[in-house]
């Protein structure tokens, strides 16, 4: 993507996550490009590219929306892919390669210094870290199957969001587990592992509904947008709440 897009795509997507621009919100070119600094053309071009990630849908001859998803239907997810997760940790524990459990460590040492730095895009490199220490698992199951159906129940924009909301102690609870589940495959115990992956999901459940609760804590129907000021403009800047419809 070009850098103006790149721009668009990430203010946007963050936007999202922040809960700023709610489920259903519609994204109109025009507001988003004043509000973020780029022209309409870089912010058409992220939203096709938010729309394909599943951050954005559009509607026929209506436009882009924030993509909606409910606490009911996320929660039925995570209880599927910890279901599954469960099955590929205890099937890895007796498949994986030491030389995966040595990955497995080093990640889980980098995203607990990602989280605790907190440097700028952060969570972007957590998500990305975290995707590869499960595909590491999954991989490791050696099952063609089960690989796809976790491939297929996986969806990022819930990830993020939901991470958007973590506190020191939410972050260092998830490092700590997997500790726990990377000592049960290192032993090859796979009701151990199992379990430890299956707690991880479960546990995520809590960082969801807290994400769905901030989401909603604006005004329902409303966002506010805040229009980007020129250099050398003394002006206040000016707030517009942009109705949902």
């Amino acid at each position: 993507m070009a850098k103006a897009t790149v721009k668009a795509y990430e203010a946007i997507r963050n936007r999202i996550l922040r809960g700023e621009f709610r489920p259903k919100f519609h994204l109109r070119e025009e507001e988003v490009s004043e509000q973020i600094g780029v022209s309409r053309t870089p912010v058409r071009e992220a939203l096709r590219k938010l729309a394909a990630d599943g951050y954005v849908q559009f509607l026929p001859n209506r436009g882009a929306f924030v993509a909606e998803w409910s606490e009911r239907s996320i929660s039925d997810l995570i209880e599927v892919r910890a279901e599954l997760a469960a099955m590929a940790g205890g099937m890895a524990a007796s498949r994986i390669r030491q030389e995966d459990l040595d990955a497995l460590t080093r990640l889980n040492r980098t995203m607990a210094d990602f989280a605790k730095r907190k440097p700028a895009g952060y969570l972007t490199e957590v998500s990305r870290l975290n995707l590869e220490f499960h595909n590491i698992i999954f991989k490791a199951a050696d099952n063609e199957w089960l690989y796809t159906l976790l491939q297929q129940t996986a969806y990022l924009p819930m990830v993020q969001r939901a991470q958007y909301s973590f506190k020191t102690l939410d972050w260092r609870r998830v490092f700590d587990r997997y500790d726990e589940l990377i000592g049960a495959l290192g032993i090859g115990d796979s009701k151990w592992a199992a379990a430890a992956l299956r707690s991880q999901f479960h546990a995520s459940m809590s960082a969801v509904h807290r994400a769905a609760q901030i989401g909603s804590d604006s005004p329902r129907g409303s966002s506010t947008v805040q229009t980007r000021r020129r250099p050398g403009d003394k002006r206040k800047p000016k707030t517009t709440v942009v109705r949902r419809v």
